[in-house]
């Protein structure tokens, strides 16, 4: 699958396995601004929280929950803010019409800013074609924030992009292999009062899978560098993941002496934190062996 962290890549080539079927769900992603801004990421609190998935057989769900302070030092003023999210892909085939209507496994995606429930609008994001049937797939503010305004790509321009890039059947195979053709970008209006402001940002996502793993969660930190100070002054991550044999946890960047357990729990606290790489969350599945040669 497209989306799957190298880290994963290299710790699944430890295991011995007989498959390899998986699926990409979603990811978690720190909010951005997305027209220009001098906010500052004065403190974030992210907590992500593992739950049981005893709908699917698959993996498990992943509550995101993000308290935010932000700093504003100049008059008031509004941003639009962003949160960008891959589409699904691998064993997973909700029809478009479904994946239209925002990411199927996201849900109750919520911003409530300074005491305040806050709208918010979703468009979809062609990924980059490089011909070949080669495909860009990072994520790219130019390529949605135009002429000041967020823009959304229609399910009929999205048909027609992939007229233009595949021929007869080779659309059927490759799009099994790539999946949906564009990301979601989750946005909203927010406006900063001079000094301190508040955001607190939760939703549910279901972690990814492969057949050697019980679970699988990445989440985009790098994002957090777009704000003024290039990071967030003070950072604290608690994962409550449960029962934590077999479970790995790492951030480029981050030394493993950082990491601290309490109750049950992982924290990682940093100052002046600038993120050089992602979160990659996962346990290995317990039928499965490493392979010592």
């Amino acid at each position: 699958m497209k989306k799957l962290s190298l880290l994963l890549l290299l710790v699944i080539s430890c295991f011995v396995v007989s498959a390899n079927d998986g699926a990409f769900y979603s990811n978690g992603n720190h909010l951005i601004p997305i027209n220009d801004s001098v906010i500052r990421v004065q403190k974030e609190i992210l907590t992500i929280t593992r739950v049981d998935d005893t709908a699917s057989g698959w993996g498990s769900t992943f509550l995101v929950n993000v308290y935010y302070e932000f700093f504003n030092p100049g008059e008031a003023k509004n941003v639009i803010v962003g949160f960008e999210a891959p589409s699904p892909d691998g064993h997973v085939s909700p029809d478009l019409n479904e994946m239209y209507k925002g990411d199927p496994y996201i849900n109750g995606f919520q911003v409530i800013m300074n005491g305040k429930n806050i709208p918010w609008q979703l468009a979809h994001v062609p990924y980059r074609y490089q011909g070949d049937y080669q495909i860009d797939y990072k994520i790219y503010q130019e390529d949605y924030y135009k002429n000041g305004q967020v823009q959304d790509m229609t399910m009929e321009q999205y048909n027609a992009s992939l007229d233009t890039i595949y021929e007869g059947d080779d659309r059927y195979a490759y799009l099994d292999w790539s999946g949906y053709m564009f990301y979601y970008v989750y946005h909203f209006d927010a406006h900063f009062e001079p000094g301190v402001n508040i955001i607190q940002h939760t939703y549910t996502t279901k972690g990814s899978a492969l057949v050697m793993m019980d679970y699988m969660f990445d989440y985009i930190l790098t994002a957090a560098n777009r704000w003024a100070n290039n990071g967030i002054d003070d950072f604290t991550l608690v994962l409550d993941l449960g029962d934590l044999t077999g479970v790995y946890y790492v951030i480029e960047g981050v030394d493993a002496e950082e990491w601290k357990e309490e109750s049950g729990k992982v924290i990682l606290r940093k100052k002046k934190f600038h993120p050089e790489g992602e979160l990659s969350v996962g346990k290995q599945g317990e039928y499965y062996e490493y392979d010592d040669e």
